[in-house]
């Protein structure tokens, strides 16, 4: 199939059925001045009430657009997220009157409905930036996926007879010469694709691309997902594209990047808010390095946001893991729409479960196992522990290598008391595991 036969498929997959994106065959060929005019019309759309009637200026305008050319793709994330996961940018309107307003841009849980739009936009052209050496005076992207009208997601399409890195090369060669700039400042997600070969990973600074962290998908069962329009189908539709670059994204304060989840990972977090909804328990296996921690931190994360749920507290199984988990949440966490806490000691343990502050609590289940002795020696001698009270709440524990710690000793000393504590053994225990086996829940 020929590259143009191919982007013609792709599009007519991305728009047919229940498919929520729109092609804007008016914005074929789109230069970025044309992206910014329809963002424009988006954000003032979007945002209608708090610009009370009067949609920005030249003037104002350029303030958001001096908010979204951002440095880093990591920077751009953190955009995205911002304020209880809605990207926002503040502007100082002309009239002193209209003071200044605060404009919502993306809406990270806004998915399939309200006031998010997604257009597919075909060959739009980067000129040469003043004062570049490119040999070429302009670059195309081939598809370029747009939601409330910014580019968040780019697609690179080869024919059949081409192999998949030419289509990586291409894209790190753009970074390199500064195409990803402008209204391409918050671009997530890149995407490469023949007819039959797929794979996806996530925006990087010019010279920290790297082909370890390109991912194929794969099904549920297992089984790779190479057919490109296949891809489209299960990973490109609306909500699923929309979750990848929000829900299924992390950043990571530490090294400055952003981060997507691999398909497993996002599987496992999947089927453990379905155990969580249903109130049952089970079990995570994933290999050694296959990112249990990040499939760990952002399934306590959504278990938080959960209304449904009081508390979350995930658990390690020795006192040293406290700090190194702690700190790894935390380097997740620290543009995230939640905060992370830790046990010091069992007095704290037993401090920090009365906050109600929606925190993710990270401790040692030797703290807790501790904290719920105490609480029963309380209840023997007719004392009422406020400890009890919290246990009798809806709980989630998440039990950090569960080979180990959920069928030892320790682990059957705290599920008899803490059955004696709250009547009993399993408040939901999802346990996130590394074990040998495929990763998988039970």
């Amino acid at each position: 199939m020929l590259e143009l036969s191919f982007e013609k498929e792709v599009v007519k997959t991305l728009t047919t059925g229940s498919n929520q994106w729109v092609e804007r065959k008016d914005l074929y060929g789109a230069t970025p001045e044309q992206l910014w005019a329809n963002f424009r019309d988006k954000l003032n759309n979007n945002n209608y009430a708090k610009l009370q009637g009067h949609p920005l200026t030249d003037t104002e305008f350029n303030q958001v657009k001096r908010a979204i050319e951002v440095r880093t793709p990591y920077q751009a994330a953190k955009l995205l997220a911002a304020e209880n996961g809605i990207g926002k940018v503040e502007v100082e309107r002309d009239d002193a009157k209209l003071g200044t307003v605060t404009l919502e841009l993306f809406w990270k849980a806004d998915v399939a409905g309200g006031k998010s739009s997604y257009e597919v936009v075909r060959q739009a052209v980067r000129p040469k930036l003043a004062g570049s050496q490119d040999v070429e005076p302009d670059r195309r992207f081939d598809i370029t996926l747009l939601i409330n009208g910014l580019p968040l997601i780019q697609l690179e399409l080869k024919k059949a007879t081409v192999e998949l890195n030419q289509a990586f090369n291409q894209i790190e060669k753009y970074a390199q010469e500064g195409k990803y700039t402008g209204i391409y400042s918050l671009l997530q997600m890149f995407v490469i694709m023949t007819p039959d070969s797929t794979a996806y990973f996530a925006n990087a600074e010019p010279d920290h691309f790297n082909k370890a962290f390109l991912f194929n998908w794969r099904t549920r069962d297992n089984n790779s997902v190479e057919n490109g329009l296949a891809f489209t189908r299960q990973v490109l539709n609306i909500p699923m594209a929309h979750k990848m670059v929000s829900e299924y994204t992390v950043i990571d304060q530490e090294r400055q990047s952003l981060i997507l989840l691999r398909p497993y990972q996002i599987y496992a977090i999947e089927a453990v808010m379905r155990r969580i909804h249903d109130h049952q328990d089970g079990f995570v296996w994933h290999t050694t390095g296959s990112g249990k921690t990040l499939t760990s931190y952002k399934t306590a994360k959504l278990a938080a946001q959960d209304p449904g749920v009081d508390k979350v507290i995930f658990l390690v199984d020795r006192r040293d893991l406290d700090e190194q988990t702690t700190s790894n949440f935390s380097a997740y966490a620290a543009n995230d729409d939640i905060a992370i806490n830790e046990a010091q000691n069992t007095g704290d343990l037993m401090r920090k479960l009365q906050q109600n502050d929606g925190k993710v609590l990270v401790t040692s289940i030797q703290k807790l196992h501790r904290a719920v002795k105490k609480t029963q020696a309380q209840l023997l001698t007719g004392k009422q522990s406020r400890f009890s009270k919290t246990l009798k709440q809806r709980v989630i524990f998440f039990v950090d290598e569960a080979h180990r710690s959920q069928f030892g000793k320790m682990q059957k000393k705290f599920a008899q008391r803490l059955s004696i504590v709250t009547g009993t053994v399993t408040p939901v225990l999802p346990s996130l595991t590394k074990t040998k086996n495929s990763s998988r829940v039970i």
